[in-house]
């Protein structure tokens, strides 16, 4: 058997015993041509080469137990992880790598500035989407062409498509939105009904929950607007403030339960706890006597 195949059998026998995750170079001193006769002193040194390169790795790389320790500076351009991982010292990621847990994503970059960190969060199918933040279970998942959004929870802007310019923190915050556009919610389910409703501004649990189609509403408190689906322009700060509204608009409600039971009226002011909580008689004093009215739509108590 010629030299150079024994050489060729000893390399192997080496790297088969050595880690399979090597990034050095190992450079041959002596380069041997078809025929040729190889001496020994010859072919010791390029087996020495090859024998101190591998000792070299066996250095910083141990496996032991199915546990791999890699010691010093080491560039990796893919590794699969399927148990515990302790890093000791910094570990650097390239801005464009895809980094899953299992099979599903856990991390990426998508084009111009856009981040995404968490199970599944955003995805590798967008077109065009740029300056995007979503960070959590499924956040932005759905996402294609909308630019300029933030999502922060558990499934936040979940089927977000080609909207732009919202901002979700919370569960389920902007669950439902495909194409509202500068939406701006916080707390568990803020504006979960939202498909194409835009400029709404919802703060706490449930708030403006039911809106679909409605657009300009600001509720802030525990289920203010908690039923709103397509009434706009309305306005509610306290605990179920405007509660049962469903497409009433212009309406401005202040305190807790104000204007709670009011559905489809517009046009009505109320400040205070309780303000307005249902609306049938309103008594009128004037010159002429007292006289009760009826309010349906319209109304204001301060």
């Amino acid at each position: 058997m010629q030299a150079s195949k024994i050489f060729v059998i000893a390399l192997l026998i080496l790297i088969i015993n050595a880690p399979t995750l090597m990034s050095q170079t190992i450079s041959k001193t002596y380069t041997f041509a078809s025929g040729e006769t190889v001496s020994a002193s010859k072919f010791n040194t390029n087996f020495d080469t090859v024998y101190d390169g591998v000792n070299s790795l066996l250095g910083s790389i141990t496996v032991s137990s199915g546990n791999l320790t890699i010691s010093g500076a080491t560039t990796l351009n893919s590794i699969a992880l399927s148990g515990a991982a302790t890093f000791n010292s910094i570990v650097s990621i390239s801005s464009t790598a895809t980094v899953y847990a299992g099979n599903r994503l856990f991390m990426h970059k998508y084009r111009t500035n856009s981040r995404f960190l968490g199970e599944n969060a955003g995805n590798l199918t967008q077109s065009g989407a740029q300056d995007n933040t979503g960070i959590g279970y499924q956040a932005l998942n759905s996402l294609t062409s909308g630019d300029y959004n933030t999502a922060t929870g558990y499934q936040a802007l979940l089927t977000n498509t080609s909207a732009s310019y919202n901002t979700a923190s919370g569960y389920q915050v902007l669950y439902s939105n495909t194409s509202g556009y500068q939406n701006t919610a916080s707390g568990y389910q803020a504006l979960y009904s939202n498909t194409t409703g835009s400029y709404n501004t919802a703060s706490g649990y449930q708030a403006l929950y039911s809106n679909t189609t409605g657009a300009s509403n600001t509720a802030s408190g525990y289920y203010a607007l908690r039923y709103n689906t397509t009434g706009n322009h309305n306005t509610a700060f306290g605990d179920s403030a405007l509660y049962s509204n469903t497409t009433g608009y212009y309406n401005v409600a202040s305190g807790k339960h104000a204007l709670y039971s009011n559905t489809t009226g517009y046009q009505n002011t109320a400040s205070g706890r309780r303000a307005l909580y249902s609306i049938r008689l309103v008594t009128i004093i004037s010159l002429q006597g007292t006289k009760l009215f009826k309010l349906p739509h319209r109304g204001t108590l301060i």
